[in-house]
This record gives structure tokens, sequence and C-alpha cells, in this order.
């Protein structure tokens, strides 16, 4: 490659293309440096290792004498005629006599131009430029002196229409006959810059041919009369011919004698010419001064070439030299720059076209916007071209001359792409202000993005052209004058049409993702229509259509014949199994709100009690999702990022809410109801998910809707507390039934005692509600209260009891005991409730206490005795030695307390009397009689 260029580098310099002599010799040397790093770097040439300069040790210079002046070279005559002869020297004097000669010739025109007649004026002014052209050829063909002769003969080209128009100007030619000179002259000028021009083979009379060529095209059009409007587009026309005649004479091989001097400068008159018309004739028509159809037509046509002839040059000077591009020089922004001006001219091109058109015909300047549109397809197109040729192995070699450099290729492509993209969004925003034609331009920008996709198989940008589908429907929508929570139709429809195509393309994962992610944010997109309108229906539909497709792709997801949705989810994360999930139930509850209150419907509290329903459904198929799949660890399963966790969360969260809102509203049965359905699903919970903490929510909910329900049935409050110890005593005897016949675990059943035992200890505060009131608030305290207390105590008592026979058996054979003690006291507080109704103030309750504490007392003998007596029977022998204390502690403790009683209530506080005392000397006598202590047991 470094060879081809110094073999173009000498046919240059040996044609005259290069004036300068340094710059040449720069050029061969910086070539020559490249190619000997190359070729070092390659292995081709050894590297040239510096000699090693050993350290030398400073030393004071020694001062010497200077040394003496050199004599100078005896002037002779052959050094005089090499001097003089020079081709410095030569130049020097030549231009010299150019400038005398200028002067003497400025001096009489200015001075004595009019002292000579109109014929000596025309030939001196004639022998004055041919004397240029003369000395021109003498100089160059004659003394060799090329350069010099160059500028010779320049000049006296230059000279030609200035002669012509002095003579115009000194009445040598008529003053209406102005066109018809200018005509000629460049008609004359024309003819003798291409002769020079192929004579000499300068490139610089090149640029008078071109410049001669719009002269006499604009002589032409004044002398035919072709209006001053159409001159620019003329001028345009001219350049395009011109820059297609300069590239055929460029691309000509071998090249003619023509090309080689003229097809540079035509391109540069061309680029000129271009970008000085341009920009001129906008301003001329920006300002006000030419407002006709004609100009603006012109105007357009203008801006049209220049596009045109921007992208042929941009296309013809990506051809030359690929060292510049390397060095980074000004070539490599020229020719970027000329892509630039091509993808800058064509939009505005395209806006002066359709602003006459849309001026003519009435059209709404809105519609620019679908012109646009469509421009930015061709460029996106030519940018994929551009840069798919520049990854082309021949681009990637550069071995060729004539190939274009993959760098200026592959910077035209982006520029061609990224102004692409920028007339979608301007298009896409200049369109908004109009629906009708935001509709169809989106419409249209919706296909370019797919043409893109389909172009660069870059299936991402779909996810653009759904939303840019999107608007099209939505401002197509808003046109017709549908309301603004109507709009969600589109969306909602977009939505379903974008999830079938997704699953249609399931065999093309990479362009199913996109359109899945697009589907979901069109629906997600279809809600804020109707929620800023205030559209209840269209709300309810949208999030409906949500709860639908996410519920669809969720079973889809579940499969594996849609890779391209489980390429979506895995951006989740660690969600990606549970997303879907969520995104179902959590509008689920705000979904049965706005249908339940659709049409102006208030909201109660059956709202409230149908959550339950959604709860339970929601619970029931998270455990569904994990029915035949094993989970590691029971907690598992609640884990948030498993699918079935959405459902659990969102089930007890309406389990909580549904018993709020009931209450929030008031309607006590509905409040009892959910209560219950609640504690139910509790109790489900514990029993499907083996976790025996569920059994706590569940006590404590079942006692709050069984009493709201006793409540709501106007149930008393002193039988309700009877009743309401039924609840701890079911707890404790449907534990023991399940430990026995299911044979459930009792640690699994702890929480469950537990809730129990904290029930019936309110069960027991409950009877003593009453007793309080009497005390504090004076509230009679009533013989039926006291019965319903005792009743509740007996229940517990008897429930404890039992619960302490079974406990006996189990891992902790001392806790049958203490419950037995529990049942005891239980037993001796029914009692003394019950003496308290039938005490009249005579003194007999405390006999009756010390009866009590012989009931207990006998009964332990009685224990005994059949303990003794059926020894080879498993009941006495587990009984006896299970309540014997119990009743004993409890029957001296009843005993002790009868006697205080009859000593102080009968004697102290009743005031005595004949009955009081007898009832006083009968229960200490009760209390003490005789009992024989228990004897040790024996074997059973």
């Amino acid at each position: 490659m470094l060879g081809y260029l110094r073999k173009a580098l000498d046919e240059l310099h040996a044609q005259g293309g290069l004036v300068d002599e340094a710059a040449y010799a720069a050029a061969t040397a910086e070539l020559a440096a490249e190619q000997e790093e190359l070729e070092i770097e390659l292995g081709l040439r050894p590297l040239e290792r510096p000699e090693e300069v050993p350290a030398k040790v400073e030393a004071v210079p020694e001062e010497r004498p200077a040394p003496p002046r050199r004599p100078p070279e005896p002037l002779t005559w052959d050094r005089l005629w090499r001097t003089l002869l020079s081709e410095r020297t030569l130049n020097a004097m030549l231009f010299l006599g150019v400038f005398l000669l200028f002067a003497s010739a400025i001096t009489l025109v200015v001075f004595n131009w009019e002292r000579f007649p109109p014929l000596v004026q025309v030939i001196f002014i004639a022998a004055f430029t041919l004397t240029f052209y003369s000395a021109g050829w003498v100089v160059r063909a004659r003394m060799g002196l090329r350069s010099s002769g160059i500028a010779l003969t320049a000049i006296g080209s230059l000279l030609v229409p200035i002669d012509f128009y002095t003579i115009y100007l000194s009445g040598g030619f008529a003053r209406e006959a102005w066109p018809q000179v200018w005509l000629g002259v460049s008609v004359l000028c024309f003819v003798a810059y291409l002769f020079t021009t192929l004579r000499v083979q300068a490139e610089f009379f090149g640029y008078l041919v071109g410049v001669a060529a719009g002269s006499l095209l604009c002589a032409t059009m004044k002398v035919t009369g072709v209006h001053t409007d159409w001159w620019s587009a003329a001028l345009s026309i001219l350049a395009l011919a011109a820059a297609l005649l300069a590239d055929r004479l460029g691309r000509a091989s071998p090249p003619t004698r023509g090309g080689r001097v003229l097809a540079r400068p035509l391109w540069h008159v061309v680029l000129a010419a271009v970008t000085a018309i341009m920009p001129l004739a906008l301003v001329w028509y920006a300002t006000g001064r030419v407002e006709s159809q004609t100009f603006r037509l012109a105007l357009a046509v203008d801006w049209w070439l220049g596009s045109v002839i921007y992208g042929l040059a941009a296309a013809r000077f990506g051809s030359w030299t690929p060292s510049t591009l390397r060095r980074g020089s000004g070539q490599a922004s020229l020719r970027t720059g000329l892509g630039l001006a091509a993808a800058v001219t064509a939009p505005i091109a395209l806006y002066l076209s359709q602003a006459l058109a849309f001026d003519q015909l009435g059209i709404r300047p809105a519609w620019h916007a679908l012109g646009w549109a469509v421009l930015s397809s061709g460029y996106l197109a030519l940018g994929w071209a551009l840069l798919t040729r520049s990854e082309a192995p021949s681009a990637q070699s550069g071995t060729s001359a004539s190939s274009v450099e993959p760098s200026v290729t592959r910077a035209h492509g982006r520029t061609a792409t990224g102004w692409g993209i920028g007339l979608m969004i301007l298009s896409a925003t200049w369109s908004l202000t109009d629906m009708p034609v935001a509709a169809v331009t989106h419409t249209v920008l919706a296909a370019v993005v797919v043409l893109a996709v389909r172009l660069w198989h870059r299936p991402v940008f779909l996810f653009f052209a759904s939303l840019l589908s999107l608007s099209a429907m939505t401002a197509g929508m808003a046109s017709r004058d549908f309301v603004l929570g109507q709009l969600a139709l589109g969306g909602t429809l977009l939505a379903i049409l974008h999830l079938t195509a997704a699953v249609a393309l399931k065999k093309a994962p990479s362009f199913a993702t996109p359109v899945y992610a697009a589907g979901y944010a069109c629906s997600a997109l279809s809600l804020l229509p109707p929620l800023l309108g205030n559209d209840q229906g269209l709300l309810t539909y949208a999030l409906g259509n949500w709860i639908a497709l996410a519920a669809w792709s969720a079973w889809l997801a579940h499969g594996e014949d849609h890779p391209g949705l489980k390429a979506l989810l895995r951006r989740a994360g660690p969600f990606q199994r549970s997303v879907l999930h969520w995104a179902i139930t959590i509008p689920l509850p705000v979904f049965l709100w706005l249908a339940w209150t659709l049409n102006e419907r208030p909201a109660d509290a059956r709202f409230g009690l149908a959550l339950m329903p959604v709860a339970w459904g929601c619970v029931a198929i998270g455990r569904w999702l994990i029915a035949g799949r094993v989970e590691g660890e029971s907690g598992e399963q609640f884990a948030i990022y498993n699918p079935q966790s959405a459902w659990y969360v969102v089930g007890y969260v309406c389990s909580l809410i549904s018993p709020l809102v009931t209450y929030v509203f008031w309607d006590q049965a509905l409040m009892s109801a959910a209560l219950l359905a609640a504690a139910a699903l509790y109790f489900f919970s514990a029993w499907a998910f083996r976790q025996r903490w569920w059994l706590i929510p569940a006590g404590v909910t079942l006692p709050m809707g069984y009493v709201s329900g006793l409540d709501w049935l106007n149930l008393a409050f002193d039988p309700m507390g009877t009743a309401f110890a039924l609840v701890p005593a079911a707890y404790l005897l449907g534990g023991i039934a399940l430990e026995r016949l299911r044979r459930v675990g009792r640690s699994f059943m702890g929480p469950l005692y537990g809730v129990a035992h904290g029930l019936a200890i309110g069960a027991v505060i409950w009877g003593f509600v009453p007793l309080w009131n009497r005390l504090v608030w004076d509230v009679p305290w009533t013989e039926a209260a006291r019965l319903w207390a005792a009743g509740g105590q007996l229940i517990l008592g008897v429930t404890y009891g039992l619960a302490a026979w079974f406990f006996e058996s189990g891992p902790h054979r001392n806790s049958g005991e203490r419950w037995g003690h529990v049942a005891a006291w239980l037993g001796m507080m029914a009692g003394g409730f019950i003496a308290t109704v039938y005490s009249r103030g005579r003194g007999s309750s405390a006999a009756q206490a010390a009866l009590l504490a012989v009931v207990y007392i006998l009964v332990e003998r009685g224990l005994h005795t059949g303990r003794n007596k059926f020894r080879y029977s498993d009941g006495f022998c587990k009984a006896w030695p299970l309540y014997r204390r119990p009743l004993l502690v409890a029957g001296w403790a009843v005993s002790g307390g009868a006697i205080l009683l009859a000593l102080v209530r009968n004697l102290a506080l009743l005031g005595g009397g004949r009955v009081r005392e007898i009832w006083a000397i009968v229960a200490p006598s009760f209390s003490g009689w005789p009992l024989c202590s228990p004897s040790p047991p024996g074997p059973c």
C-alpha cells in the first residue's frame, strides 16, 4: 500500500500536480519512514539498535581560539552567470517585469485612456492579454519554467473577461447589448479555458472552466428571458451534471488527459457552488424579498440537488488515500462532513417541497411529520447498507486502491443511521400537534422500526415499535372524539395481540421476548387513561385484562415451550418464578373492590365477606402450585421468591382485611362469619402446611367470631361466658382426640393448647366480671350470673380433669397431676359460686363448704379403695396416683376455709345467733372429720 502511494505521488509530481517541491520532499520522506517502521514490525528489516555510547566524564572545556574567518570565494564570470540564470533569479525578474507591465497599463488606462481612439484601445487590451499568454507559453515551453509559465497564462486567462467588460464600459458595445455581450464573452471564456486546460494540463484552469460554464448558463437564461427565480435551480442542475462528469472522468481507466486535470477542479467548483446557492437562496426567501411560488419550487430543487451532490461527493471522496484517515487529518473530516451535509440537506429539501405543496392544497403543517417518517426509513436502510459494507471482508482487507476505506464508510453509515433516528424522533414529536396526523405517522414509524429490526437483527427494537403502535392507536382514538377513559380499549387490544403474537413466535425466542415485554407494557399503560379519567368501568376492564394476561403468561411459564417468555422472566432475577404470580394476586382485591362498587354501588360489609372466598381461593391455588413437589424445608414454601408465596400473602392479607371491612361498615353477623371463615382458613393452613404456629391465629380468631355471633343472637352476658368456656374445652378435648385417633403429635398441638389455657383463664375471669361490677359500680350480682359462672367453671374443671388423665400418658408424665390440681380448684370455685346462690344469711355456707371438702376426701378415698380392691385394673392404678394430691390439697384447703368461714362469718360478721352458732359447730365438725391418711400404693 505504501509503495503504491509512493508511485502515485511520483506520478502526480511528474504531471505537475504538486507545485511545491518542499511538500513533495516532505511527503516522500514521511512515506519512507512509515514503510521502514512497518518492515521492522513485520520482521522484514532488522531493528537498528542504537550504539551504546559510554558515559563521558564532564571536563572543564578548554579555551580555544576562534577559527580564522573563511576567505570569500573570488568573483568569477562562471559564478556570476550561474547566479543570474538560476530559476529563482529568473522567477524574480519575471514577476518584477509583470508587475511593471501591470503598473504601466493601469497608468495608461487611468490617465491617458481617453486620448486613444476605440480601435487603439481594443488593440491595446488584446495585445496586453496576448502578451501574457505568449509569455506564459515561452516561459513554460522554451525556458522550462512550468510553474512560472502557468502563472503567466493564468493571468492572461483572468484578463479575458476583464478586457471585454472594460470595452463594454468604454462604449465599445451598446448598452442594450449587455446580455449578448455576456453570452459571447462566456462562450469565448469557456472555449479558451477548456483549450488552455487541456493544453497546459494544469488544474487551475479547470476551476476557470467550471466558473465559465456557470456564467454561460446564466447568460443563456438572460438572453432567452428565463425568470431569475429559476436561475438557482438551473445552476444546481448544472452543478449536478458537472459532478456526474467529474465522477466519470475521475473513474476513467486508463485516465484521460482531460480527466486528470478536470475531475478535481470540477468537484471543488460544484461543492462550492451548491454550498453557496442553498443558504443564500434560503436566506433570500426567509427575509421575504421573494415570495413567488416559482422561487419556492426552485429553492426546493436547489436543496434536493445539493443533497444529491453532497451524497455523490461523499461516495466519491471515500476512495482517496487512506493515510490521511490514519493521521486524523482534515481529509477524513471532509469526507464525513460531506456525508453529514447530505444527511442534513435532505430533510430541509423535503420540508421545502412539502411546504410548497401543502400551501397549494391547504394541508395542515403537521403532515410534514409523515414525510420525515418515510425519509427516516431510507436513512436507516442506507445506514445499514454502509455499515454492512464497512464490515465486509473486502473492506477489511483494504488492499485495493479503488475500494472505500472501512472507517469512512462506517462513519457515513453511522451518520445516516443517527439522522434516521433523529428524523424519527422529530416526526414523532412534530405529529403530536394533530392527532390524526400522529396516528398515521406513528403507524409508519412503527413499520420503520420493524424494518430496522429486520435489517439489523435487533429484536429489542420491537419494544419501541410496540410503543409506537400504542401511541398510534391512542392518537387515532383521540382523533375520533373518544373520551380519556375509553383510550384504554386500544391498549388492552394491543396487549392481547402482542401476547398472541409472542406465543406464535415461540420458535424465535429472541423476537418473542421483546414482544412479551411490549404486551405487558401496553396492558399496564392502558390503566392510566381510565384512572386519570375517573372511569371505573373501563378501569375494571383494563385491570381484569391485566390479571387475565398475567394468568395466561403464568400458565405458559410453567411449561418449557416458550423460551422467549423464560428469557424475559430471567431479567427479574430471583423473582423470575414468582413475578407473574405477584402480578396476578396483588391487583385481585382491587379488582374485586372495583367490580363490587361498579355503577355507583356503595361498598358495604358484604364486600368484606366477599374477600373471604378470595382468601380461600388464593391459599388453595398456592397449595395447588406446590402439590406433588417436595420442598427441602417446611419453610421454603413460604419463601418470597417462590410462586406460591404471592398467593399466600394476598390470601392471608385478604383474610385480615375481610373482618376489618365488616367492622368498619358494622354488620355483626357478617363480621362473625368473616372471623369464623378466617379461623377455618388458619386451621386449614395448619393442617395443609404442617405448621403448628398457624394454630395460634386460628385459636384466637375462632372465639372472636364465636362470641360475636352469640352477641348477634342476643345471648345474655352471663350465659355467653359459659358458652365461651366451651371453646377452650373444645380445643383441649379436640386436640386430645386428634392425638388419640389421628396420631397427631403433642408438640404440634402445643400452640393450640397454649391458646386454650389462655382462653380458659379468660373464661374464668369472665365469671368474676359481675363481682367486679358489684364491688366497683354497685351493680347487683344476680344468682343466675353466679350459676352461669359456676357452669363454665364446671365445664373447664371436667375438661382439665380429662386432660390430666390423657396428658399423664404423654411424654411429660408429671403434667397430668398439674392439670388435676387445676381441675380440682375449678371444681372448688364452682362449688363456692353455687354455695353463694343458696346462702340466705343463716350461716349454712360454711357447712356447705365443709361438705365439699368431705366430698373431695371421699373421692380420693374411693379411688384408693378401688385401687386396692381392683389391683389389676389399669384405670384405678392410674387414677389414684394422678388425682390423689389434687383432691387432698383442694379438700384440706376447703376444710380450712370452711372453719375460718364458720368462725369469722357466722359469729363475727353475721352477729351469731342460735341457728348461726349451730352451723358454726357443724362446719368444723365436718371439716375435722377424721380421715385415714393415704396408704402407700401397692403393686398394680
